[in-house]
C-alpha cells in the first residue's frame, strides 16, 4: 500500500484532475526535505501539522515504489511517507 501525502509532476497546474508542475513540486520538496524542516517534521506530533511538513514525491518515484511493491522487491509492506516512497 501506498499512501504519499502529495504527490507532483507534468508540465502544468490543473484542478480536474488535480495536479502540481514538476517546477514546483521540486522546489517544494527541496524546501521540505531540507535538514532543518525534516528535523521539526521527526519532533512533531502525529497530527495535520506531521503531514503538511511531508516532502512531496514526484509521479515517478510513486510509479517506480509500486513497480517494486507489485515484484515484491520493496519488503516494506505500507509505504506511508516520504522516507519509505524514496527508497
Amino acid at each position: 500500500l501506498i499512501e504519499p501525502t502529495f504527490i507532483y509532476g507534468g508540465d502544468s497546474f490543473s484542478l480536474t484532475p488535480p495536479r502540481v508542475a514538476s517546477f514546483y513540486g521540486e522546489f517544494i520538496e527541496a524546501l521540505l526535505s531540507s535538514g532543518p524542516i525534516r528535523g521539526i517534521t521527526n519532533i512533531t506530533p502525529e497530527g495535520i501539522i506531521k503531514i503538511a511538513l511531508e516532502p512531496p514525491v514526484n509521479v515517478d518515484t510513486v510509479a517506480a515504489a509500486a513497480v517494486k511493491g507489485a515484484l515484491g522487491s520493496d519488503g516494506l509492506g505500507e509505504l506511508d511517507t516520504y522516507d519509505k516512497i524514496k527508497i
